[in-house]
């Protein structure tokens, strides 16, 4: 949807990047191995403008794409050096179920509008939401103490969902929900 919504409006694919905010409780599985199960949480407002049309008073007409995640990961990690090192990278991956909500908000254009004609604008939201699932990778280093731990996280998940044939008139649109995940991560051991 964002690909093809390019081809009228004016925004960044780039401007979806969020803060994320999560959480995830690890187990040990012998010395070399962690299970992990975990959530987060993002929320990107993206204004845009149309690229070719205006208002009859020359004034922008405006919608706001807001796409919303809340992915919850199962996931094993190998660590090559062991649970006791001080340094400890790892290297994983596993399961993501992402429950997501995509909306187009303001004022729009009817999609039979040609140049030279008076357009009709009108006010209107599209919603659509849901749960994916999809696969996932990750990698990271951990500097672990005696009950504390700072580190660094990459994950790559990857989904993809429908909007349904419904949303914006558009036929069935689908949404990708996969992409770059860049974590700065502070562990505390309970036990």
């Amino acid at each position: 949807i964002l690909v093809t919504n390019r081809n009228a409006f004016v925004f960044g694919i780039k401007d979806f990047s969020a803060a994320t905010m999560g959480g995830e409780w690890l187990v040990p599985v012998g010395n070399y191995l962690e299970a992990g199960a975990g959530a987060s949480f993002s929320r990107r407002t993206v204004p845009s403008v149309y690229e070719a049309l205006v208002n009859a008073d020359g004034s922008e007409i405006e919608q706001d794409f807001i796409l919303r995640l809340v992915p919850v990961a199962f996931t094993v990690r190998v660590l090559p050096f062991g649970q006791s090192s001080g340094v400890q990278p790892y290297v994983g991956g596993g399961l993501g179920i992402i429950n997501w909500r995509y909306s187009e908000s303001g004022e729009f254009v009817d999609e039979r509008c040609s140049a030279g004609r008076n357009c009709s604008i009108f006010r209107d939201s599209f919603v659509a939401s849901g749960s994916q699932t999809g696969p996932l990778a990750l990698a990271g280093i951990r500097f672990a103490g005696d009950s504390l731990s700072a580190g660094g996280e990459v994950r790559f998940q990857k989904a993809d969902a429908s909007l349904g044939s419904t949303f914006a008139g558009l036929g069935d649109p689908r949404i990708d929900l996969g992409g770059w995940t860049y974590q700065f991560t502070v562990g505390m051991r309970c036990g």
